[in-house]
């Protein structure tokens, strides 16, 4: 009897477990401010991003809503509203002191970073119940240094969280997909194709509860409520998209490392058993040196994460400005509405006996002091409105000071910051190294490396064009390649060693790897990251001994054509530290520019002009303009590879049979920005006005010329542009003129 009471008491259970565990668990998660504030720049940055993972972390469990900072500012804004509305009548009391209507939220988690001692911190999550305000739970990552942080440890510590959640009963058991990602734990293709569906299902089913919420009308009691699900959707669906984008890259990774086993086992199977031997400790030293040269990593925030960073503050700023901008409508038509019926009632109103003539017609003063009632509501309402909109901006002032500050701070560390990547790292696998079939008519490998920096959202990388290298024979073994003057035995040892050099370039632990160093500068305007090279070099995996390089300089000239690795090399050897200095100065002023010369090329124009002053009217019609413009070669106020100077000619057949031409030397400073060149300059020359019948010199006369435009290049060579001049001639008065231009450039 008594084990059929446990029996069903533990059916019981079930049931009221499964219950409780139907319903959403909300979670509100914040990080501590006050221990956030005392840390450095590059501790603050990291724990934004560790953050930010947090959240996704908890996010994976379908289980938990999360509820954080940018929800809570919306809701605050809201918030306000209502309680201003409900003052005026347009809202009910109980909405407009509801102010956690929306929130439900039954648990608090509070993240901290923490400074240790001697450069450790701690990352830690306090979890507490709301109602009953008591500490459940407090778990915390070993002290590490900041460099040492990665997504690894924060999703343990999440796990940890999670799992003391599990076990007092607020959710359900893991997922094994959620523990194995936590854990980093299963890492196989079809684990990754698994998460990246899961991730899809959960987007699309957020996406549609998101959808029906702003289909479904809302009366002002239900609007908190309905937001704080909007927006706890909007964290989600923002989150899993990130998470799925980087299962895909898992995902990626993974199949190609499978495949460079497969291909491993394939090597060594086809080899001799003493080959293998070789070949299995030569790959045993190039991993050790690899995971040597990893370990050397910056410890600055990756420039994956800082973007993510800059990216997730602008979200955040963009919707908090954008829900002001909605509020702020909302409550102008509001008090629109109510004015528009005050008005009307007032327009209703009867006429008394004092108010009208003999006839029955309102008198000028009866009217006139309607008229005041009239003016006297409309300025009520203006002023309502201006009251309510200084109280919603007020309300959402300080979030949006935050992260503009924030948004200036990671945006200024990124560009000071000179970001290094190599095609052995994984962790950023933004640049690749492919070395060719062996050439045997030039002895030499072509090695060839793409940047692909497309995971990053909203960079422009088209300034870094990475050339081709020729490793030779020399280079790799020590020794001259063999010729017809070999004899046989040095021929069969130039085999055996281009077959053992293009063995180790097909293993799985790369032989070579290549380096660059880039600068990145965000502009606002186009709202893009402009990514810029420093260097570029490929070196030996074994003892990392440098076999090409191209320093910036290089980086304008670079065609794609192969270059012999150990020329490209000297020549970079040659330049002094002062010149590398001078090469980091000009990169970082240039950021942005595929191009630095000035404007060079064959110009052809035509404009229409017309004089000013008195004698408007004698210099007036359409002219054309031929201009051949090249790069200076004369520093000028430190600015020669900006500067330009060129000549030109200008004709035009004027009304009454007048004649105008002129001949003139030009100078002036130009800058690229993408495909535009915008540019301004001056000109001194001399002309002539003559009569065409007669050909007579009519005047002669000096000209000062003043020159402003910008050119769109459509392609490496042609351009088309928009030109103004301003043009004062000797004993004339000036005149303007505004056209268009066609161009062919050359660098």
């Amino acid at each position: 009897m008594f084990n059929l009471k446990r029996v069903l008491f533990c059916i019981l259970l079930l049931i009221f477990s499964a219950f409780t565990f139907a319903e959403e668990l909300i979670i509100k998660v914040e990080l501590d401010s006050v221990s956030t504030a005392s840390l450095d720049s590059n501790a603050k940055s990291y724990t934004s991003t560790a953050y930010n993972r947090f959240l996704q972390d908890m996010l994976i469990v379908n289980q938990i809503s999360v509820r954080n900072s940018s929800v809570d500012s919306t809701l605050r804004a809201i918030q306000k509203q209502s309680q201003i509305d409900a003052g005026s009548g347009m809202g009910s009391d109980s909405a407009a002191y509801a102010s956690d209507k929306g929130s439900q939220a039954k648990l608090s988690m509070l993240l901290k970073m923490l400074s240790v001692k001697n450069g450790l911190y701690q990352f830690s999550c306090e979890v507490s119940e709301i109602e009953k305000m008591n500490l459940i739970s407090k778990k915390a990552t070993s002290s590490l240094q900041i460099n040492n942080f990665s997504d690894e440890v924060i999703d343990s510590l999440a796990y940890e969280v999670l799992l003391s959640l599990q076990q007092r009963g607020y959710i359900q058991p893991l997922e094994v997909n959620v523990v194995n990602q936590l854990l980093h734990s299963g890492t196989s293709s079809e684990n990754y194709t698994k998460y990246v569906q899961d991730y899809a299902k959960q987007i699309a089913q957020a996406e549609k509860e998101l959808n029906s919420i702003k289909k479904s009308s809302q009366s002002l009691d239900d609007k908190i409520e309905s937001e704080n699900k909007s927006q706890a959707l909007k964290l989600k669906i923002e989150m899993l998209e990130k998470r799925k984008q980087q299962a895909e890259e898992n995902l990626r990774r993974q199949k190609e490392d499978e495949a460079n086993e497969a291909k491993k086992k394939q090597e060594l199977e086809q080899l001799a058993s003493s080959r293998q031997a070789e070949l299995m400790n030569k790959m045993g030293e190039l991993e050790k040196k690899k995971q040597e040269i990893l370990k050397e990593a910056t410890n600055k925030l990756s420039l994956k994460k800082r973007i993510e960073l800059i990216e997730n503050d602008l979200s955040n700023y963009n919707q908090l400005k954008k829900q002001l901008d909605q509020i702020t409508n909302e409550s102008n038509s509001y008090f629109d509405q109510k004015c528009e019926e005050e008005i009307k009632q007032i327009r209703a109103q009867g006429w008394t006996k004092a108010d009208t003539d003999a006839n029955g017609n309102p008198t000028q003063t009866a009217l006139h002091f309607r008229q005041q009632k009239i003016d006297a509501v409309k300025s009520k309402y203006e002023s309502a409105k201006k009251k309510a909109q200084t109280n919603f901006n007020e309300s959402v002032k300080s979030d949006l000071d935050s992260y503009k500050a924030q948004i200036k701070s990671n945006v200024s560390e990124m560009e000071k910051t000179t970001y290094v990547f190599r095609s052995i790292d994984k962790n950023d696998d933004f640049l690749s190294l492919i070395v060719d079939e062996f050439d045997g008519e030039k002895n030499s490998w072509a090695v060839n490396s793409r940047l692909n920096m497309s995971s990053i959202p909203k960079t422009d990388t088209s300034a870094v064009v990475l050339p081709k290298a020729l490793i030779t024979y020399k280079e790799m073994t020590g020794k001259l390649p063999a010729t017809k003057a070999s004899t046989l035995e040095e021929y069969t040892e130039y085999q055996k060693l281009v077959e053992a050099a293009d063995l180790y370039f097909r293993t799985s632990v790369p032989y070579l790897y290549s380096e660059i160093a880039l600068k990145v500068k965000y502009i606002e305007t186009f709202d893009k990251y402009y990514v810029s090279p420093v260097y570029f070099r490929i070196h030996k995996t074994e003892d990392r001994s440098m076999l090409f390089e191209y320093r910036l300089s290089d980086f304008s000239k670079t065609d794609n054509k192969n270059t012999n690795a150990s020329q490209t090399k000297n020549n970079s050897n040659s330049s002094t530290g002062n010149s590398d200095v001078k090469q980091k100065l000009a990169a970082e002023k240039k950021l942005y520019a595929k191009s630095h010369g000035g404007r060079q090329g064959l110009f052809c124009g035509l404009a229409g002009f017309d004089g000013v002053g008195e004698n408007a009217g004698l210099l007036n019609g359409c002219m054309l303009n031929i201009q051949v413009d090249i790069q200076s070669p004369y520093a000028c106020c430190g600015c020669n590879n900006n500067s330009w100077m060129g000549l030109e000619a200008n004709y035009s057949l004027m009304a009454n049979d007048i004649f105008y031409m002129d001949y003139a030397i030009l100078g002036g400073f130009s800058a690229r920005f993408n495909s535009f060149m915008p540019y301004a300059g001056l000109g001194l020359g001399v002309g002539a006005l003559k009569d065409v019948e007669t050909d007579e010199s009519l005047h002669s006369f000096l000209t000062l010329k003043f020159i402003g435009g910008i050119d769109y290049i459509s392609s490496d060579s042609y351009t088309i542009g928009l030109e103004f001049r301003y043009n004062i001639l000797q004993e004339l008065d000036p005149y303007v003129s505004l056209g268009v231009n066609v161009g062919l450039r050359w660098d």
